[in-house]
């Protein structure tokens, strides 16, 4: 039988393990990012064929709500 404390404090644990597993996963990703290239907005617009005017536009016509 396992003592209520004993689950706590084992939860408790995976809690934390669980803590560092997740930051450990965002800080990779955040170096991948840091090393790759990156585009600047306006490159994309020109390959998507889109100005900036066009998507400003299309961004008034979007409803949030």
């Amino acid at each position: 039988s396992i003592s209520l404390f004993s689950y706590l404090y084992n939860f408790k644990g995976m809690h934390l393990l669980h803590e560092v597993v997740e930051n450990t996963e965002l800080l990779l990703l955040a170096n991948q990012a840091e090393m790759s290239p990156t585009v600047p907005f306006e490159e994309i617009l020109k390959k998507e064929g889109i100005t900036e005017e066009e998507l400003e536009k299309l961004s008034e016509s979007v409803d949030l709500a």
